[in-house]
């Protein structure tokens, strides 16, 4: 996610806004807004949610639950939809939480949320429970949203021992900034003055613009 924010702070920040070499004195921002034939209006959450999230279908089941991803949601408002086809919002990056609708009238109205059971407080991506089913099945467990929780855990605890690997090989292999080496002085010698240090130079930081690189991936059909 991290190299992702910088990858589009890059398209945002100076990609878009430099010279187009084709045109030579236009930027490529200038020439999408030249192009645009009309101001867009402000798309309300759940038009975004429709334009800008994967899609799936899925049936109810008895007591509103849902199966998606080898894993089981249950949604607030299911239990009267139960035998019924439904249409799933998601983020590949985060499936712990979905969004429900049904078709009406050729379009998809609003339900409700459905929330992976046992994994509310987590984060999941699409990819990651596809992987860890995959390994689950090789070693001949099964797949469910308890095995799932602990393959969960034991990827933040990893995630965590290798962060803290990395933060002790740079500590180790470099001094702490303002420590000075302990100075014994000469019987009968005054103590060494010590320089008080220069406080730190205050950092400036550019303002950025943060976007959603699978978002402006949807929008400009790069799938």
């Amino acid at each position: 996610m991290e190299l992702e924010k910088h990858l589009v702070r890059y398209v945002v920040d100076r990609y878009n806004v430099n010279i187009d070499a084709r045109i030579g004195d236009e930027t490529r921002l200038g020439r999408w807004e030249a192009g645009r034939i009309a101001q867009l209006r402000l798309m309300s959450d759940r038009e975004l949610d429709i334009c800008l999230m994967r899609r799936d279908r899925r049936v109810v089941y008895r007591g509103g639950y849902i199966q998606f991803a080898n894993l089981s949601y249950r949604g607030e408002h299911l239990e009267g939809y139960a035998g019924r086809w439904v249409v799933l919002r998601y983020n590949p990056r985060d499936i712990t939480s979905l969004l429900i609708y049904q078709e009406a009238g050729g379009k998809d109205e609003f339900l409700s949320r459905a929330h992976a059971v046992g994994l509310e407080t987590e984060s999941l991506s699409y990819a990651e429970a596809q992987a860890m089913s995959r390994r689950l099945r090789r070693a001949g467990r099964s797949i469910s949203n308890q095995t799932i929780f602990t393959e969960v855990r034991s990827r933040d605890r990893e995630v965590e021992e290798q962060q803290h690997r990395q933060t002790k090989r740079v500590s180790k292999g470099s001094k702490p900034a303002g420590v000075r080496p302990a100075v014994t002085p000469t019987p009968g010698e005054p103590e060494p003055e010590i320089e008080a240090e220069a406080p730190p130079l205050p950092i400036k930081v550019r303002n950025r613009r943060v976007y959603d690189y699978e978002a402006k991936k949807q929008e400009y059909d790069l799938w």
